[in-house]
């Protein structure tokens, strides 16, 4: 992905492109958590995207990715340096809850 080598410049206008959302109220992180798209997923997470926006659906990108688990949480979690140790462990632990409750719901 691509990157500036001097950090993103207030000037640019980003935060306002990344507020943009779709007629579902997603945002670009959240869409590329949604489409699996992790290449994207830490680029966007370091050019502040908001991890916490709710959609329509009540679901933030974080949300989405703890609970789609795996390498959803794993990217999402380690990209994010706004997050405590501790919430990150609390996150893994929930994404990983998440996961069991919805392997043992489909072998139901």
């Amino acid at each position: 992905a691509l990157r500036p080598s001097c950090g993103w410049l207030p000037a640019a206008g980003l935060s306002q492109a990344f507020s943009t959302t779709d007629s579902h109220g997603r945002s670009a992180l959240r869409l590329a958590v949604d489409g699996r798209h992790w290449a994207c997923v830490q680029p966007l997470i370091e050019a502040s995207c908001d991890l916490r926006s709710l959609s329509e659906d009540l679901h933030s990108p974080l949300t989405a990715a703890l609970e789609r688990g795996g390498p959803a949480a794993e990217t999402v979690l380690g990209a994010s340096t706004r997050l405590s140790e501790e919430a990150r462990r609390v996150a893994s632990d929930l994404s990983t809850l998440l996961a069991e409750h919805q392997g043992s719901a489909a072998g139901q």
